[in-house]
């Protein structure tokens, strides 16, 4: 038997491999690992996710803000403890859809914080438990942060995948582009470069599809580079502990 085999079948979402021990009295080992191509579930996921998430995450900060900012304004009234606790309920809310994107979509085996801990009878002990939630907390501080980490990786997403794409089908499409007159006189259906020049040549076509090639081969990797960021903040502010 080889000291190492690997088994990859194409619709298998894990990558595993066995490799015999360095000497007869010691076990083998195991290892297992998502599969990261390209075209893999686990690149496909975290591409929908990083897409997915930018909505949300606008939505709860901006809820978020406009209730705490008004809720401690109002306090000298009493009404804005209401609006803070408001604003506590949306957060878990918000924790709870998170967690679930983080589920379906990254594969991320998290649970829910447990149910809200009554100090007391009445409404008087739901708004205590309500304010005194540490995960509800969490999850304002989640968002927090979340606003700035969202619009990035959507940005960087989106850019490099129809940048990368674009760029392998523009022999397909360069033909549509409307007729521009180049320094030499002649007329050019192609992306114009800084010096002037024109992409309309398979020599060049080539090239550049060739880049973009490298471009959506590096994107996953970018793309996993910052969800894995996110992953942790799940992990710490959002999952059960």
């Amino acid at each position: 038997m080889d000291r190492m085999s690997t088994v990859t079948p194409a619709s298998a979402p894990l990558h595993i491999e066995w490799q015999e021990a360095p000497y007869p009295d010691e076990p083998g080992r195991v290892t297992v690992r998502p599969r990261t191509g390209l075209t893999s579930r686990r690149t496909w996921g975290e591409l929908a996710y990083a897409l997915a998430d930018l909505a949300p995450a606008v939505f709860f900060f901006s809820a978020l803000v406009t209730l705490l900012t008004a809720g401690i304004g109002l306090t000298i009234v009493y009404v804005g403890i209401g609006v803070i606790m408001a604003a506590l309920l949306l957060a878990r809310a918000g924790g709870a859809i998170q967690v679930g994107l983080a589920r379906s979509l990254l594969g991320m085996p998290v649970l829910l914080p447990g149910p809200f801990r009554r100090t007391g009878p009445g409404f008087a002990g739901m708004l205590g438990a309500v304010l005194k939630d540490a995960a509800a907390w969490r999850a304002v501080v989640y968002f927090m942060v979340k606003i700035v980490l969202a619009p990035v990786t959507f940005a960087v997403a989106l850019a490099l995948y129809a940048w990368g794409f674009g760029a392998i089908t523009y022999p397909a499409w360069r033909q549509y582009l409307p007729a521009q007159l180049g320094a030499d006189g002649a007329w050019h259906h192609g992306t114009q470069l800084w010096t002037g020049d024109f992409i309309d040549t398979w020599p060049t076509m080539v090239v550049f599809a060739s880049i973009g090639l490298v471009v959506l081969l590096a994107a996953p990797h970018a793309v996993r580079a910052l969800v894995s960021v996110d992953r942790r903040l799940i992990d710490g502010l959002l999952a059960r502990r």
